[in-house]
């Protein structure tokens, strides 16, 4: 509290009546303590519809279904390639044979010429009746050449039919599978998203509930607050208090800078004669009336 010296009795009193008033009677009205709510911040989530984790999971098991369908035509195609690399060596090794069957029947009638020169008989009926059964022969030699070959590149080419058909089936090969496996992944998708549902609710509620309890905190101290306050409207500040708030010193300091004006054996004299001094000092005016008695000696 800010005060001026007195210079008088008058003046001392009053300004001790003023400084007692103001630490000891006088209290501020009762504004209360602001204690802010706890705002605390929510978890927010928001669920995929169905049409969209069934997209999601169609776009999670793509690539796997992918890769399976991509190993299972490349085993085709490995095998219509291995065909068709068979197809061509029998085409080679019938028209090998062929080959060999007309330069074996080549020779033969070379033979049989040379044979009917040395006989005298190539313009005999014998001669062309040998070269007619030799053509013969070679006619149904390599009428069995071709014949087998024909038969194996048939089988081959059924073969070969029956995995290009498998290949322009390999789309719908896996659409089984491969919807259970989306449906798998949708469900799991779906247990994921209402776990994490749970847990935002149960996460916020538990949020909601800390701040009820806080909220409840926070009135209770707010009343307790106002309780203190009420009661040192009704009983005044104890003497600990008076301490801590400074009564004591300004009392002390305004008696000091009123009998400080004077000689130490006149402020002892007269602070004996005025006991009512007792009533501002409490139990510091014995301090003060033995301080200004050391300073007379």
């Amino acid at each position: 509290m800010q005060f001026n010296t007195p210079t008088t009795k008058t003046e001392l009193f009053d300004t001790l009546n003023d400084i007692f008033y103001y630490y000891r009677i006088r209290l501020d009205a009762y504004s209360g303590v602001t204690l802010l709510p706890l705002d605390l911040t929510r978890m927010t989530f928001t669920p995929l519809s169905d049409n969209d984790l069934t997209a999601k999971a169609r776009t999670l098991v793509s690539a796997a279904q992918e890769l399976r369908l991509i190993s299972y035509t490349d085993e085709l195609n490995n095998k219509i390639s291995s065909i068709d690399v068979e197809i061509a060596a029998e085409n080679a090794a019938t028209a090998e044979k062929t080959e060999k069957t007309n330069e074996a029947f080549t020779l033969a009638k070379e033979s049989v010429k040379k044979q009917a020169v040395k006989t005298g008989v190539k313009v005999s009926g014998i001669y062309a009746e040998k070269i007619s059964e030799l053509e013969r022969e070679r006619g149904e030699k390599i009428a069995e050449i071709t014949a087998e070959g024909t038969a194996k590149i048939t089988a081959l080419n059924s073969k070969k039919q029956e995995y290009l058909t498998l290949l322009s089936g390999a789309g719908n090969k896996f659409s089984s599978v491969c919807e259970k496996e989306v449906a798998a992944k949708f469900t799991e998708l779906k247990a994921e998203q209402d776990k994490t549902i749970r847990y935002v609710f149960e996460y916020n509620n538990a949020l909601d509930e800390k701040e009820q309890r806080y909220e409840n905190t926070r009135k209770q101290a707010a009343a307790n607050m106002q309780l203190r306050h009420m009661e040192i409207r009704i009983n005044g500040l104890s003497k600990d208090e008076l301490v801590e708030h400074g009564y004591y010193n300004d009392v002390i300091k305004c008696v000091k800078d009123y009998y400080d004006q004077m000689s130490a054996a006149a402020a002892y004299s007269d602070i004996r004669s005025e006991p009512k001094l007792a009533i501002y000092l409490d139990d510091y005016y014995t301090d003060i009336v033995y301080y200004y008695k050391v300073n007379a000696s």
